[in-house]
């Protein structure tokens, strides 16, 4: 079953994913959220242990250009591997992927 995203503002009716990153913000104004916390692919222990400046940073889904959010206190490193996976964003083109996913899952 796929995840399903609703307000925060409201119990309006929940969306898929598509949807969700389609409309950007509920016509209500609130934020999507899931309306399940879903399972962690980690556990909680594996996680703690990650270090931040291995992953350098994370993408931004609801963008037409990769977006990196780095950690406030990156160092080097950090900031290193946070360029080295907008680099990998942009020779596997995930705007492209994501946009032609939305474009043919979307209701």
């Amino acid at each position: 079953m796929s995840t399903l995203y609703k307000s925060t503002r409201s119990n309006s009716t929940p969306v898929t994913a598509s949807q969700a990153i389609l409309k950007g913000l509920c016509d209500d104004g609130g934020l999507f959220v899931p309306t399940q916390i879903p399972t962690l692919l980690a556990s909680i222990e594996e996680l703690a242990k990650m270090d931040y400046k291995e992953v350098g940073g994370s993408s931004l889904m609801g963008v037409r250009k990769p977006v990196i959010k780095a950690h406030g206190s990156s160092d080097s490193t950090a900031f290193f591997n946070a360029i080295r996976q907008a680099k990998k964003c942009v020779d596997v083109n995930v705007t492209k992927v994501i946009e032609d996913y939305v474009s043919r899952n979307s209701i």
